[in-house]
């Protein structure tokens, strides 16, 4: 948790987090945020049950993506039904029309649309690109596919995004991630993943 020096009213200093600042989302913005989740990871659910299989169950390559879009789902859900339960509806059907002069999405907006349009691209990617090449060092057969081609420079970009640290560390933080995260499916669970 970040947390920012502020004063109070003796002058002297004081740390508080940023939930203090931040109002917390209306449930207005927690039934969009859900409906759109939700919609991420029924996609997410279909791609990963349309891919090939050559195998069975335990080594089918769109099992991951199964499970984390249905645990995105379950998510969604569990946040759609707060954010319904905390008068999102009621407040829906207040809401009067805009005339849409002066309308301008937030900070926050602009970034969640552009994160949700990387997610798609790299969705597409993925079930688009597919090869796989390997080397053998010693006797160790090494592979690396387009899973971890295309995974690396999109984590990259979101790590930019949003924590904002150079392209250098976010690109070595994506690197590290995404190839251990091969590495353990690939050799541990011994499981395609996406493009191989």
């Amino acid at each position: 948790m970040s947390q920012r020096p502020r004063t109070i009213g003796d002058g002297r200093p004081r740390l508080i987090g940023e939930e203090a600042v931040v109002a917390p989302a209306s449930p207005l913005m927690n039934l969009a945020a859900a409906v759109l989740l939700a919609a991420i990871a029924v996609v997410a659910v279909v791609l990963g049950v349309k891919l090939p299989n050559p195998g069975d169950l335990s080594s089918h390559p769109g099992l991951l993506p199964v499970l984390v879009g249905a645990s995105l789902l379950a998510m969604a859900l569990g946040l759609g039904v707060g954010a319904v339960r905390d008068g999102a509806l009621r407040d829906l059907a207040s809401r009067r029309p805009r005339d849409g002069a002066g309308w301008r999405p937030s900070e926050e907006g602009r970034r969640t649309a552009t994160l949700v349009a990387i997610i798609v691209a790299y969705v597409v990617l993925l079930d688009r690109i597919a090869f796989e090449i390997g080397a053998t060092v010693g006797s160790v057969e090494l592979r690396i596919g387009s899973f971890e081609c295309v995974s690396v420079p999109v984590l990259a970009v979101i790590l930019r995004l949003f924590w904002k640290r150079s392209w250098t560390r976010c690109a070595a933080v994506a690197a590290a991630v995404v190839l251990a995260l091969a590495a353990i499916f690939r050799y541990v669970f011994v499981i395609l993943l996406p493009g191989s």
